[in-house]
């Protein structure tokens, strides 16, 4: 079947998650997506956490150059003369040290689109920090509206990934159309801010900031309680499913429970509240109170581990996980795309090894015979395996 990028070249020069994930959403919706690495050590993640690099790194092919000599960042160039998207993750100041800046790239291909990912910017007193995931929850005010650093969720780069794809699909539909070129920026701050937009819009109106620890006071019957199997999510937003609530849980007294007949009373006094539910809830599996009250129209769910969710049936039906075998023999379990198009996905390919890719698009740019194995012998290109 065709895809939406059939066509599309993109030169990826990221590491980490971001970037990564990016360009391999854009990987599968079908462009080919070429990843620039350091011969010998590649990507980061590769050693670091390989399992991130094998997530985000399915279908695309690599080229294994050394950016640090002239003949290296040549070789990337007459590159991106061929593509349609250059996409770096370097700190402001390398780029444009090692010609990669979005003037160069465009000087050399004037229709390609230049997309820069920093972590703050590229102008203001903090662009040239350094920083990950964890660095910006702390200073977007994520880690304050979570109540903790979520040291192993990487949200963010998701989110900045996210982003990335939604301006680099917007860029090329622009170009495709109008023959203008638009440049892409994201910044990991921006995208955090953007996750909290809701707290935001209600902090800049009332003054107010929720503390998470506080919510189930807002929200009494919004909360997590224990059934006699394990947890489960309870919804009930709305003040008039308070009623149904009592009846399903088998306590229809605390409707007229002067402690609790009132919102207002149930929030002063959710201790008390939260115990007499925990205690009506043991008595039952959580799959049936979740099945009970949406069938009453309040909404509710299953706390699910990671394994649980190997085994959901929404989940399998919605086709969410593959699985892939990876370079040390195990087999993983990657997730989906969340969009479909009416068609079942295609198995990944996986991730390339570091330079597999560099040999046959040495020979699309003409660099064959003695200049090829000069340029291995130098350690400018690496070629998958090492043989010259």
């Amino acid at each position: 079947m065709s895809n939406a990028l059939d066509g599309f070249r993109v030169i990826d020069l990221s590491n980490g998650l971001a970037g990564n994930s990016c360009t391999k959403l854009l990987a599968d919706l079908g462009a080919e997506v070429i990843k620039l690495e350091n011969p010998g050590r590649g990507d980061f993640t590769r050693t670091l956490v390989p399992w991130v690099f094998e997530t985000f790194n399915r279908n695309k092919r690599s080229f294994a150059v050394d950016l640090r000599r002239a003949e290296g960042r040549d070789l990337a160039l007459r590159l991106i003369r061929t593509a349609d998207v250059f996409i770096q993750t370097l700190h402001p100041d390398a780029a444009e040290s090692m010609g990669l800046g979005c003037g160069a790239v465009t000087a050399c291909n004037p229709r390609i689109i230049h997309v820069s990912l920093s972590a703050f910017g590229a102008t203001g007193p903090s662009s040239r920090r350094k920083a990950v995931d964890v660095v910006i929850q702390a200073e977007s005010g994520l880690s304050t509206i979570q109540g903790q650093i979520m040291t192993n969720g990487s949200f963010i780069d998701a989110t900045a990934g996210l982003h990335l794809l939604s301006g680099i699909l917007s860029a090329l539909m622009k170009r495709e159309r109008t023959g203008e070129v638009d440049h892409v920026t994201v910044n990991l701050l921006d995208a955090a801010l953007y996750m909290e937009s809701v707290p935001f819009a209600e902090f800049s109106v009332t003054g107010n900031v929720i503390d998470p620890r506080a919510y189930v006071r807002r929200f009494p019957t919004v909360s997590v309680f224990e059934a006699a199997d394990g947890p489960f999510f309870l919804g009930a937003y709305w003040d008039d499913q308070w009623e149904r609530l009592c009846s399903l849980a088998g306590r229809p007294e605390l409707v007229t429970d002067e402690r609790f007949a009132a919102k207002e009373g149930r929030s002063e006094n959710v201790a008390e509240l939260r115990a007499e539910l925990t205690t009506a809830f043991g008595s039952r599996p959580r799959a049936d109170w979740v099945r009970d009250f949406n069938e009453r129209d309040i909404m509710a769910g299953t706390v699910n581990s990671l394994a649980d969710l190997a085994g959901d049936e929404q989940v399998r039906v919605n086709d969410s996980f593959e699985r892939v075998r990876i370079r040390d023999g195990r087999e993983a379990t990657f997730v989906r795309p969340a969009f479909r198009f009416g068609e079942q996905w295609r198995q990944s390919a996986p991730a390339p090894d570091i330079g597999s890719d560099t040999d046959t698009l040495l020979s699309e740019l003409g660099v064959i015979g003695d200049e090829r194995q000069r340029l291995v012998a130098a350690g400018v290109v690496g070629i998958f395996g090492g043989e010259a």
